[in-house]
Parts: C-alpha cells; structure tokens; sequence
C-alpha cells in the first residue's frame, strides 16, 4: 500500500476518499449536511478548509492544517505536547470524523463493515498554482461526473455558501484576497467553466438527473 503523506501543521492538502467498492457514501440527501456537520466538529479545530465537494460515492476537501489548535478550550494543552504527539492529535480527529460518519450510515442503513476505501487519501499542496486549480477542480466535480450542467448549480460543494453573503467557517475571505476579490473569483469559475465545456465538448442539451 502507497504511504499517505503526514499531516503535518502549517500545511496545505487535498484529501479525498470513495465508498468502499465505489459504495454509495452518502445514501439520500439528510446525509449530506449530517456528514459536514460532523466534519465541522471534529475537523475546524484541527484545520482550516478553503473548499469541498460531496458526490454521491466520493468527497474532495482542500485544507490547511493549523498550527494552533485548541484541545477541549485550552490551546496551552497543545502547545505543551511534543511534536509526535500534536500529529497523533490530529490524525486522531480525522479518525473520529469518518468513523463517527460510518457508524452512523450503517446504523442508518442496517449495514455491517466499513464504509470508506481504505484510509483517506491526501496530496501535499506544494504552491499557488496548484492551490489554484484544485479549486476549481474540487467545485467542477459535479460538473465532470455529469451531475449538473452548469457547477454552481450543485448544492453540495462550497462554492455556493462562498459567494454567499452569510457568515461561513469556509476560509472565505482569505480565498477572495488570492483571487483579488469576490468578483474576481466568480469571474476565475465562470471562465473555467466555460473552458473545460468547449475542450470536453459538454452537451448542454442532454438531460441530466441532480446527482443526490
């Protein structure tokens, strides 16, 4: 098996993961925000997440891992813990996400097993420029699996509570200052969106069902 990358703090990820033998992850549309409301409780603590995507059997997150974190309201508690045992703190937490997530689906669903293929998988973000493109990689996720035909349509993806102009625990105003501002990023998508339609010769006119 490929060894995963540590998460180590200070740094930027893409990690993903699917349904174990493609499975369906997310079984009918409560599930949804049931997995982000879990997400947000064990995982905004330890890091800070700029974008998402959630698809019926798979998910995309693009995150930075804090370098203080708060451990049951005390941040002096973490910052007493050596090195190794920060890290194991953190992994810790992304332990406690899916497998709260899984037991809860199988609960759910009457199933037995695991629900994720094998651990999550994560891609160290190196610079800009790849930062950049898993943005709009990550929000044009729906748009590629041919769920929707235009990717702000999608409710599950960030995009849409970004652009928002409520408050979010999404690192939205330090993602539009990368993009010089608000408009600037809608504008950054559109013309994505408008790329990757004419070089994959996307068919607007055929009928797509809303990936749910």
């Amino acid at each position: 098996m490929q060894k995963l990358e540590t998460l180590e703090m200070g740094n930027y990820y893409h990690i993903f993961n699917r349904g174990v033998n493609k499975e369906n992850i997310f079984k009918n549309p409560g599930n949804y925000p049931y997995f982000l409301s879990k997400y947000y409780q064990y995982i905004t603590p330890v890091a800070d997440t700029f974008a998402y995507c959630l698809l019926r059997n798979h998910f995309h997150f693009l995150i930075r891992i804090k370098k203080e974190i708060i451990v049951n309201g005390d941040s002096a508690v973490f910052a007493d813990w050596n090195h190794k045992e920060k890290l194991a703190y953190i992994s810790q937490q992304f332990s406690h996400f899916f497998n709260c997530y899984a037991q809860a689906i199988n609960k759910q669903n009457l199933r037995t097993g695991g629900l994720f293929q094998h651990r999550f998988k994560r891609v160290l973000v190196k610079d800009e420029f790849q930062f950049d493109n898993l943005i709009w990689y990550i929000h044009s996720n729906a748009l590629k699996h041919r769920f929707v035909k235009d990717f702000n349509q999608y409710p599950y993806s960030s995009y849409p509570q970004l652009i928002g102009r409520n408050d979010t625990w999404l690192m939205k105003e330090e993602l539009f200052d990368r993009f010089g501002g608000r408009g600037a990023f809608i504008e950054h998508h559109e013309q994505q969106q408008k790329y990757y339609k004419a070089l994959a010769n996307f068919d607007d006119s055929v009928e797509i069902k809303l990936g749910n």
